[in-house]
Parts: C-alpha cells; sequence; structure tokens
C-alpha cells in the first residue's frame, strides 16, 4: 500500500497540506511524514483513520498466462524485444470516454512502466515514441505531464544521459558499421564488468546478432575518475572472458519470480513456470511430448482495496471475469498434430511455451490447449495451416505421378519442374511465372508452351507429358495420347538430342547422317526397363552394364524392329536384319 500512498490520499479526500509525504518500501513498507508538527499529526491521525476504514482483500486469479495477461505495457516491451522491433509508439490509454481515467494517472501509468523497462538490460528497443494528438482536449496537460515525468529519468541536471552502473543503454549506430551501440559504466570494477560482459552477449543472442565487439571496459586513464588511473587490462579481460563464458548459449528464456505492481492494485506476481528441454523424438510420441512442455500455470495476486466489502468482492469477481473472458480452449486431434512437420512442431512448442499456453492430453489422445485467446489461435492457425501445406502436397504429388511438365535446359537437356510448379503449371496458376532451382525467375505463355527468363531474356520451351497409371514417359519423349502406345518422332537438327546421338553415331559410320528418329514404343521400353532394373539388381554395383550400339538394316527389318524388337531368336546369325 505504501507506493500508492498519493491514490489512497485521493481517494479519502485528505489534503496534505504542507506536509511532504515520502513512501518507501524496503526493508519494510512505511511512510515518511516531513512538516510543522501540528500538520504532521493531523495528517497522521486522518490517514490512519482512514486507511483503518478501507476494506482489503488478497484477489489471486490463476491459470495458463494470468500473469501475463495482467502484464499491460510490460508486455508490449516483452513482444517488441523478443521480436528485435527498434521501436514502439505508445499512446496514453485511459483518459477517453470509456475508461475516463484521470489524464495524471494514465500518463503516470505508462511513465512508469517505461522507466521500469529502461532501469534494466534493453535489446533492440531503442525508440520509444509517445503521440499526443494536438486537437485532443488535455493534449498539452498530456504533454507536460509526460516531459515532466520522463525527463528526469532520462538526463540529470546538467542535461548528461545516466547510464548506471552495471547498467545497459542502447542507441543506434548512426554512421557506424553495426546494428547498435550499447553504452555501459562499468564503475572500474571486475565484478559489474563481468555481469556486464554476459548481459551484453546475452542482449546480443536475444537480438539474433551475429557477432559482437566488447572493449576493455574502464582500462586506462579516465576523467570522469579525476585523472584516476583505469583497471589493469588483464583483470578488464579476465571479468569479460568469465562473463562472455557464463552467457547462455544459445540462450534459453527463462522466468524466475517476478515482483510487479498495478497502477490501481498493489499485488505482486509469482509464477510457477519451469524451463525443460524438449526435442522430438525419431517417432513422435505425442503423449509423451505433452508431459515434457514446460509448466505455465501462474498466478496473480492482487491487494484490492476499497470503501466497502461489496467494492471489493465486486473489483475481485471483475479481475477474474477479465481474464476467464480472453481465455480459450482448442483440442486437436493426432492426425492433425501428425500433419506437422518437425520444424512446425519446433514453431508449436515455442508458441506454446513463449505464449504461456497449458497443454493436456485428454483420454482420445488429443492434445488440449488452454491460454489466452491470442496464443491459442496461433496456435490453431499453425495446425491449420500444415493441414493444407498437408493436403497440397498430396495433391502435387499424385499430380505428380499423372502429368509431368519439363522445361529445356541449357544444352538441350530436360528438365522436370519441381513438384510445386508442376502443380502451378497444371492448374494454369502462372500469372506470376515461377522460381526455378537455381533461383531464376521465369514468365510464362502457356498458349506457345514457352517461359522467358527475367533476367537475361532468355526463352525456353515447356512440354507437358502424361503418364500411364504403369508408366512413366521418359523425359525426353514427345508427349503421347492414352491410346497410342507407338509413336515416331524426327528430331530437330538443332536439339541436343539430334547432336548426341549424331556424335555416337559418327563414332562408329562415318557416314553422312540425313536424319534421326526418336522411336516412342511403350510395350518395348517397359521390358526395356523392366530388363535393366533385373541386371541391375543382379549385378549389384556393376549396375545393368549398359552400351550404346548401331545396327544397319533394311527398311522393311527397321519397321519390324521398330514395332516387335529384335527376334533374339536369332542371335548370331549375320544378315538376317542386314548389315
Amino acid at each position: 500500500m505504501a507506493e500508492h500512498i498519493s491514490e489512497i490520499l485521493a481517494m479519502g479526500g485528505v489534503k496534505k497540506r504542507n506536509v511532504e509525504i515520502k513512501p518507501t518500501c524496503s526493508p519494510s513498507p512505511c511512510v515518511h511524514l516531513t512538516g510543522p508538527r501540528c500538520e504532521v499529526e493531523d495528517l497522521k491521525d486522518s490517514l490512519k483513520a482512514f486507511i483503518q476504514s478501507l476494506k482489503t482483500k488478497e484477489c489471486e486469479v490463476k491459470g495458463p498466462g494470468a500473469q501475463q495477461f495482467f502484464q499491460g505495457l510490460r508486455r508490449v516491451f516483452q513482444l517488441c524485444e523478443q521480436n528485435s522491433f527498434g521501436s514502439v509508439a505508445l499512446p496514453v490509454i485511459g483518459p477517453g470516454i470509456v475508461l475516463s481515467i484521470p489524464v495524471k494517472d494514465a500518463v503516470n501509468i505508462l511513465t512508469h512502466e517505461i522507466c521500469k523497462f529502461l532501469s534494466g538490460p534493453t535489446g533492440q528497443l531503442h525508440t520509444i515514441c509517445i503521440p499526443i494528438m494536438p486537437n485532443y482536449p488535455n493534449s498539452e496537460e498530456m504533454f507536460q505531464t509526460v516531459r515532466g515525468n520522463l525527463s528526469a529519468e532520462m538526463v540529470d541536471s546538467t542535461g548528461q544521459a545516466q547510464v548506471a552502473s552495471g547498467q545497459i543503454f542502447t542507441t543506434l549506430s548512426g554512421g557506424f558499421p553495426c546494428k547498435t551501440i550499447m553504452h555501459v559504466c562499468g564503475q572500474r570494477d571486475p565484478a559489474v564488468i563481468k555481469t556486464l560482459a554476459k548481459e551484453i552477449v546475452v542482449q546480443c543472442e536475444r537480438g539474433r546478432c551475429r557477432s559482437v565487439a566488447i572493449p576493455a571496459i574502464c582500462a586506462g586513464e579516465f576523467v570522469g575518475f579525476a585523472g584516476q588511473g583505469g583497471l589493469d587490462p588483464s583483470v578488464v579481460a579476465k571479468s569479460i572472458l568469465e562473463g562472455v563464458k557464463e552467457a547462455p548459449a544459445p540462450l534459453v528464456p527463462t522466468n524466475a519470480i517476478r515482483r510487479g505492481r498495478s497502477a490501481t492494485t498493489s499485488g505482486h506476481w509469482a509464477s510457477t513456470r519451469m524451463s525443460r528441454s524438449h526435442s522430438l523424438p525419431g517417432a513422435l510420441n505425442l503423449s509423451a511430448l505433452a508431459t515434457s512442455l514446460p509448466d505455465t500455470e501462474s498466478r496473480a495476486v492482487f491487494l484490492v482495496i476499497g470503501y466497502s466489502d461489496a467494492e471489493v468482492s465486486d473489483a475481485c469477481r471483475e479481475l477474474k471475469r477479465a481474464y476467464d473472458n480472453q481465455c480459450t480452449t482448442q483440442t486437436f486431434t493426432p492426425d492433425e498434430m501428425n500433419c506437422l512437420t518437425p520444424d512446425e512442431m519446433d514453431q508449436l512448442l515455442f508458441k506454446v511455451d513463449s505464449l504461456h499456453l497449458k497443454v493436456e492430453m485428454n483420454s482420445s489422445e488429443e492434445w488440449v490447449v488452454k491460454g489466452l485467446k491470442d496464443g491459442v489461435n496461433e496456435v490453431l492457425k499453425l495446425t491449420k495451416d500444415a493441414a493444407l501445406r498437408q493436403s497440397r502436397e498430396k495433391a502435387q504429388d499424385l499430380l505428380y505421378s499423372q502429368v509431368t511438365w519439363c522445361i529445356l535446359g541449357l544444352h538441350g537437356v530436360w528438365q522436370k519442374v519441381p513438384k510445386d510448379i508442376n502443380f502451378k503449371l497444371e492448374k494454369k496458376d502462372v500469372k506470376d511465372g515461377f522460381v526455378d532451382t537455381k533461383g531464376v525467375q521465369w514468365t510464362v505463355d502457356l498458349q506457345n508452351m514457352e517461359a522467358t527468363s527475367c533476367d537475361s531474356g532468355q526463352v525456353t520451351a515447356l512440354k507437358r507429358l502424361e503418364n500411364l497409371p504403369d508408366f512413366a514417359v521418359p523425359i525426353y519423349w514427345d508427349n503421347m495420347n492414352k491410346s497410342e502406345t507407338f509413336k515416331v518422332i524426327e528430331l530437330d537438327q538443332s536439339s541436343g538430342e539430334y547432336e548426341t546421338v549424331k556424335m555416337d553415331f559418327k563414332r562408329t559410320v562415318t557416314k553422312t547422317v540425313l536424319k534421326i528418329q526418336r522411336i516412342q514404343n511403350i510395350n518395348l521400353r517397359r521390358l526395356y526397363e523392366v530388363r535393366k532394373t533385373e541386371l541391375e539388381n543382379r549385378n549389384d554395383s556393376m549396375g545393368a552394364g549398359e552400351k550404346i550400339l548401331y545396327h544397319g538394316t533394311s527398311k522393311e527389318s527397321c519397321t519390324s524392329i521398330m514395332n516387335t524388337n529384335f527376334n533374339r531368336s536369332l542371335a548370331g546369325q549375320n544378315g538376317n536384319y542386314g548389315f
């Protein structure tokens, strides 16, 4: 109650006149009154009588995220730090029609939390803006109160910025080639320097910095020490190294017992949250995983002060109702959970941990997630996105076995496009083009079956192949109708396939090549693939021992070979198929 003595005086209409009131909370809460004896005695009696007439009650709200729900502005700063935000704009909340909080009280709430945040180590958040609308009825009062509350915290009487011993103050890097500059004061104390080094590393981890340069803090001569010499560099180096060694790497957020205050109630936070390591097992055991998650049950305890028992009880009920109204429960089936990839499961576990959610298993082996609505909805969105992704991947896999889209690459070699691009091309969802596996952006003209590189302007061909249920068309073939089992394709003399066959042929026979045809016979291709697989399995590492051979024969024999293959019973009998 001591730190809220000004609010208590306002409640009772007690006038302090010429008496100075100075509340202290440690070592024990008390209020010091200084002034003329008679006025001090009068105020003491009035204050004592009024406090004795007040009704008080301890109100406790339990549940996952209860502590964070009542933190308000403090939670805003935590989220800014977690997301490495560099700035945030916070209006003065409360003076409007809905809450009708006096301007001074609303500003005090805001500036109190800002000062409390700045008093501790900060990460990337270096700018806090308080926007005030000029046409607001109390804008001038608001501005002056904000200015008065914050000016004393940020600078000393000479206007110089204050950096307390053992604390870190961050600023923008300006023209310096770094992300952030941290200002510290080691007070020529090795223990303080060690703590600072540890906190610097922690903040860098939190801000996802990849490197940090820590100078020899407090070594050398300092004007601020009136010409006194600094610490020995070896002592400073040892302190810094010890601090860095003690810093967690990688950083694991942990919560100890916290103590805080509300602007309208006096209370404390007590958290039973424990940090446990959790990693995905090879075979996902949802029950064991749920059991291994951190305990996020927390409680917020308030000391509610009012004029009557009824008012105090109503306030306690309202506190609990406010928390309950913002809580929800969502159930997830094993099938929904099994949709998650290891990365998505890691994201889910991080959300459960950072958003203070509670996870339980019911009798149906389902995950029951409880907590504040925003947190539970984030988990719900993650599982829905995973289900949509899995459904999309199944559709892509099915289509990939039925239809194959190819792009003509360098040196005239056809290449299959990835499954997701294959799906987009088939569905004609290519108004934005696509990016290939090498990061090249392409625009698509399906009417002419062409793709154009956005970088170089290169135009290349596209091809669509339809596979049979038991046969995948080779990538270099042309498309065939479902009723076709045999097709002869004359190769373009400018194609890479034509050049490859021509060069191989020239190694055997030095004759002029007039044309080259590709024989697409599905039945013979099936026999070839079966035989090749059989030889590969039999010969193990040696493989099928496949060779490319050329055979000369008559036109009539060619037709027979193309349709029914070589007659193996005639093997070794030269001349049956010509020379």
